[in-house]
């Protein structure tokens, strides 16, 4: 069935009443809020099917559903994504508009070969980010380099690494305890808003725990991989990431040829 509008009643009906309440709701939305106005109301007694439950309401409701439920997913995860993309620049062949989505890639890699290169392009992303309220904006900058974020919504984080190094990892095992009991059902997670988490200076954030912290760090990027609510963005100088490239959680997790690289000397 490819519905363009549907009504889904969470409630059983027992009475003429009930059903004529659906009927009346395309009324309602057509005449006061003027929100689907190719509804053809003449239409709506063909529109209604009563399918009697044999099992109780709440189970027999989700198992009617269940393959709708499955197409609508399948179909808006194209939809969510969309509202999840970043206008990065212009292609220089095509001129259009270049855009990246963050949360679909769990770790996006960008490197520069110097620190300075980054302030202006990650000041303007964390804006652009926050200002589209699809993400909670985590910001863990481990550099000197101060970054003026104006929004109370972002977490900005220059101190006390350890306190957020050992919260969101908590935060991460949890929820994949919980996705594991799930049969490893992402659906789980729907309506909750995804993490973005810039980490300015990778390699100092890592020097900044303590030694058993040190020892987990690869906790952080590897627990959350699967669970489709948190990605990272690692910005670092190219020096400082030679120095983690081996380790083991970088190379199950980051892919040196793909990221975001800002400024020149790229052949090098």
């Amino acid at each position: 069935m490819n519905l363009n509008y549907a009504i889904f009643r969470s409630e059983p009906i027992y009475t003429l009443n009930d059903l004529s309440q659906i009927g009346s709701h395309n009324k309602r939305e057509k005449k006061a809020y003027n929100s689907n106005p190719n509804i053809k109301l003449e239409l709506t007694k063909d529109n209604i099917e009563i399918v009697p439950l044999k099992e109780k309401y709440v189970k027999g409701f989700h198992n009617l559903v269940k393959d709708y439920e499955k197409e609508h997913n399948e179909r808006m995860k194209n939809e969510r994504v969309n509202k999840h993309q970043i206008a990065l620049g212009i292609d220089k062949n095509t001129l259009e508009p270049v855009r990246y989505c963050f949360i679909k890639n769990y770790a996006t890699l960008i490197p520069a070969l110097e620190l300075s290169t980054f302030h202006n392009f990650i000041t303007m992303l964390i804006r652009q980010i926050d200002t589209l309220g699809q993400e909670q904006v985590i910001v863990i900058n481990a550099e000197d380099d101060t970054y003026d974020i104006s929004s109370e919504k972002v977490q900005y984080i220059d101190q006390k690494f350890n306190e957020i190094f050992e919260s969101f990892t908590n935060f991460l095992q949890q929820e994949k305890d919980v996705f594991e009991k799930n049969n490893y059902d992402k659906s789980i997670f729907q309506g909750k808003k995804p993490f973005t988490i810039f980490i300015i200076g990778v390699d100092s954030f890592k020097n900044k725990l303590n030694a058993d912290n040190k020892t987990k760090f690869g906790n952080l990027f590897t627990l959350g991989k699967d669970l489709g609510i948190v990605s990272f963005l690692l910005i670092d100088t190219i020096d400082k990431i030679k120095k983690i490239e081996f380790e083991l959680w970088y190379k199950s997790e980051v892919n040196n040829n793909f990221g975001i690289y800002l400024g020149n000397g790229i052949s090098e």
